[in-house]
């Protein structure tokens, strides 16, 4: 896949992790280095077929979509169940093909028989036009460098946009939105985005839409099983700067420490609604991606456990001025 010069710009030097607990709203598990998955045991017949670019190359008749071992050793279960037998273990670099996935779980081709792989551990490789893939053309990429470690091909078009916010403010309440702190803790903790706000509203590229950047982590939405754990490969990842409600913040701040915030820290600013707004019709034309509430998400519609955007992001702002509200992108 050909890709612009905008995807390739590297930037900063990696800076070194810290190991502190901070108030990252978005934060979500990088795939585990882990050569052996656990997720729960999946009734084989559930497996779902896999379209998206698709190689029909199949005497069967079947739908495969290829893959490739991302780590040094992946187990090859009997079933889709860590517990099942092991049938074979698979090199780094080794290719698959797939001819379902669903729970965390990839059924692929095992001789003259089927098997199954977790899915943390495979990267689909898809036929896709690489014209989808225009990073938004005000969007910066002079601030974090693509790490290809946290990011993976997405190999489809992404159907839905999904928001976050994080800070530093846990590692410091003088100057929670230190960039080089908030490249800290994504670093420490494995995660990133497609794009992310600032304050003043400059658009920052971390991740080009071709990618699928670790945001989401685990959850599920609108009883699609295709987005079980896997959201993102399907959502354009968005963080915002910022601070949410007293609420919001009750698991990383005392009440005392929240006072003390300089108020204007708090919430949004009106340079990112329109950063985001820009940002969102851009993404959703280029897609056709439906520009509504239901394509249009937050974490915490998708894993419960997650607030952000938070209580204070106002969605009717959001999807009244710039948005339409009828399911069609702009």
């Amino acid at each position: 896949m050909k890709k612009s010069k905008k995807q390739f710009l590297w930037i900063l030097a990696m800076l070194p992790a810290v190991a502190a607990a901070f108030c990252f709203g978005g934060c979500a598990e990088k795939l585990s280095g882990s050569t052996t998955a656990s997720p729960a045991a999946t009734d084989p017949g559930e497996f779902l077929s896999v379209s998206e670019g698709k190689e029909p190359e199949s005497s069967a008749g079947e739908e495969t979509v290829q893959g490739i071992v991302t780590v040094q050793e992946v187990p090859v279960y009997s079933a889709p169940d860590a517990e099942s037998a092991v049938l074979a273990v698979l090199p780094e670099g080794e290719k698959v093909t797939i001819v379902g996935t669903n729970a965390g779980w990839h059924r692929i081709r095992h001789g003259d028989d089927t098997a199954y792989v977790s899915a943390d551990f495979i990267e689909l490789n898809y036929t896709v036009d690489p014209a989808l893939y225009t990073i938004f053309p005000l969007a910066k990429s002079d601030l974090f460098p693509i790490a290809e470690s946290y990011s993976q091909n997405r190999g489809i078009r992404p159907e839905y946009i999904m928001l976050h916010f994080s800070s530093a403010v846990v590692l410091n309440q003088n100057d929670p939105y230190n960039r080089e702190l908030v490249r800290s803790v994504f670093l420490k903790n494995g995660v990133d985005a497609n794009y992310i706000i600032d304050r003043d509203g400059s658009i920052v590229c971390l991740v080009p839409e071709d990618r699928l950047a670790y945001h989401a982590g685990a959850g599920t939405y609108g009883g699609d099983e295709r987005l079980t754990n896997q959201m993102n490969r399907f959502a354009i990842g968005i963080e915002l700067l910022a601070i949410g409600s007293q609420n919001d913040m009750a698991g990383y701040l005392t009440p005392a420490e929240y006072a003390r915030l300089d108020s204007a820290w708090i919430g949004y600013t009106d340079a990112q609604y329109e950063a985001l707004q820009a940002l969102i019709a851009d993404i959703a034309q280029r897609n056709g991606i439906p520009a509504d509430k239901t394509h249009i998400l937050g974490h915490d519609e998708y894993a419960p456990a997650k607030n952000d955007p938070g209580e204070l992001f106002d969605w009717q702002r959001l999807l009244g001025e710039n948005l339409s509200k009828n399911g069609n992108a702009n």
